[in-house]
């Protein structure tokens, strides 16, 4: 059976919405999620600022670094707390979303001392987590 011009575009015509709203949704997805990567970003600097410097001190003061009584290897990992908080609302200030993301970033970026290597290296990470393409289950 010889396939005809005509023919395959008719058939990838008919499947072309398909791969244009797959297209629109990888965009739209690349979007937000430079959106989110750029707000965690920032939050991630003002936390780091926060812990480093004493500038803020209203801020310092909503961040709690867990300290643990043991001898642990987990024990010089910078961590910080997060309180409880029953509301959506309540989850998106400052003291309950930076000790999130400030837990989400690998120990190397957290036990930098210098904010320019910080800011480099967050930088980094940011990029190479945007590349990396989406899952099904991530849509």
């Amino acid at each position: 059976m010889q396939v005809t011009v005509a023919l395959m575009g008719s058939i990838f015509g008919s499947f072309s919405f398909l791969v244009r709203d797959d297209f629109n949704s990888i965009v739209s997805y690349y979007r937000l999620l430079a959106v989110k990567h750029s707000i965690d970003f920032k939050i991630a600097n003002i936390t780091f600022h926060t812990l480093h410097c004493s500038q803020q001190a209203y801020l310092r003061s909503s961040l709690h670094v867990c300290h643990s009584t043991r001898s642990l290897r987990l024990s010089n990992t910078n961590l910080l707390s997060a309180p409880f908080v029953r509301t959506s609302f309540g989850s998106r200030s400052f003291s309950v979303t930076a000790p999130k993301i400030w837990n989400s970033l690998p120990p190397s970026l957290r036990t930098c001392t210098s904010f320019d290597t910080f800011r480099r290296h967050l930088k980094t990470h940011y990029c190479q987590q945007h590349r990396r393409p989406p899952t099904s289950s991530e849509h």
